[in-house]
């Protein structure tokens, strides 16, 4: 309840990093082969960071506050699809 209170009228980005399209299928690819087919391949152009670069941010004031690291991007993805897989989706 502390970093509620401590947050309180605050904005906060809570994301571990950068990641493009591209990544996101590739970890679908890598932990779901059976899903190969349902995602963009990778001859498939697009998807990457933009050429001028990505908006920057800095995530120190939420991670200070919440104390703990962020999720991974590749964890994050992998329990998505698990959680869409029980769905039904």
């Amino acid at each position: 309840m502390k970093a509620l209170a401590a947050g309180e009228g605050q904005r906060f980005f809570a994301t571990a990093g950068y990641f493009s399209n591209r990544e996101i299928a590739d970890i679908v690819r890598k932990n779901f082969p059976g899903l190969k087919d349902k995602v963009p391949g990778e001859d498939v152009k697009g998807g990457d960071y933009p050429e001028g670069g990505v908006y920057k941010y800095d995530n120190e004031k939420s991670k200070g506050l919440l104390g703990k690291p962020f999720i991974q991007l590749e964890e994050s993805i992998v329990d998505l699809v698990k959680s869409l897989d029980v769905d039904g989706a």
